[in-house]
């Protein structure tokens, strides 16, 4: 009977593995849970961060996201800055796939803002505003699990109110994060069901 059971649960679990595919991954009523860090730097600024994220598909490939983050950064312009945390919002659209695949690539655009309330030794607040477009790539493993990368242009704004001078406020930074993604797709979630 044992036997029979374990060779039964291993067919089910095939066969959801078989019917599974990427396309699904990407229908409006799922969403994906991201978990990432990321590196950036300019001539004179380092940090580094660390997420995690959910995004809601709101229609066939756009998602809109919220995330939450810790970040770390130092600058030689001023004193080593430790971060607070971080919320921000994004939205992207995915592209370039083959729906039917059960592994491959994945290409996605979207925009993000987030604001940052960073402290220093002296414990006075120099809160910031960064947002900026980015470009993703998601290689799946299986139908629902990727690695991804995804390449960030952000414009920061301090909103620091003892800068003077608006222009000495806005920098630029490049990034690069890697993550890893899960995505529950609609026909997944079991709520669905019960309220059909």
């Amino acid at each position: 009977m044992k036997k029979l059971l374990l060779i039964a649960s291993l067919s089910a679990i095939s066969t959801l593995s078989v019917a599974d595919n990427i396309g699904e991954n990407y229908e409006k009523g799922g969403f994906i849970l991201d978990g990432y860090g990321y590196l950036s730097s300019n001539e004179d600024y380092k940090s580094s961060s660390f997420y995690g994220s959910t995004s809601f598909l709101v229609a066939d490939g756009l998602s809109f996201g919220v995330n939450l983050g810790k970040y770390k950064y130092s600058s030689k312009l001023s004193d080593y800055y430790s971060g607070d945390v971080t919320i921000g919002t994004s939205i992207q659209y995915a592209f370039g796939y083959d729906a039917a695949a059960d592994t491959g690539l994945v290409y996605s655009l979207g925009t993000s803002v987030s604001y940052q309330m960073n402290s220093n030794d002296t414990d006075t607040a120099n809160p910031e505003m960064l947002g900026g477009p980015f470009f993703r790539v998601d290689y799946f493993l299986a139908p629902r699990i990727s690695f991804y990368s995804r390449v960030n242009r952000f414009t920061s704004i301090s909103l620091d109110p003892n800068i003077v001078e608006f222009e000495d406020a806005i920098y630029y930074i490049d990034s690069i994060s890697f993550g890893i993604s899960y995505s529950f797709a609609n026909k997944d979630i079991t709520w669905n069901n019960v309220t059909k």
